[in-house]
Parts: C-alpha cells; structure tokens; sequence
C-alpha cells in the first residue's frame, strides 16, 4: 500500500512541478526566449522567483501534510 501511495505522490509531484515550471515560463517569458541557450537577466530573475515560491508552498504543504500525520 505505502508504495502505491508513494509511486502516486511523485507522478503528482511529477505534473505540479511540470505545471509550475510551464506558468512560470508563461508568466516571466510570454514571448518564449529569443535565444534558447540564454535568458535575459529579468527573464531569469522572474523564472527564479516564480519557481522559488513555489517549492516554498510545496514544502510548506509537505510540512502541513507531515505534522497532520504525525498526529494520527
């Protein structure tokens, strides 16, 4: 069962971070890179912060998600 639970976790974590990476590169980059090997420092700035809070929500929900664990 824990494998299970484990094999879904990660797909999930898999499509969010796949998800995350697709919204920020919208969000900082709309008209795609004019280079492909090189952004510009806003660009790479925007992508950095963008992906920053995300895996700070996501380590926050995996605290949440462990602490209400541990209380079971």
């Amino acid at each position: 069962f824990y494998e299970v639970m484990k094999g879904m976790l990660v797909k999930k974590l898999k499509f969010s971070t796949n998800r995350s990476v697709e919204s920020c590169t919208k969000k900082c980059i709309p008209s795609g890179p004019k280079d492909l090997n090189e952004l510009n420092k806003g660009e790479s700035v925007c992508v950095k912060r963008c992906i920053d809070k995300f895996f700070s929500v996501l380590e926050l929900v995996g605290s949440e998600l462990n602490d209400t664990g541990m209380k079971q």
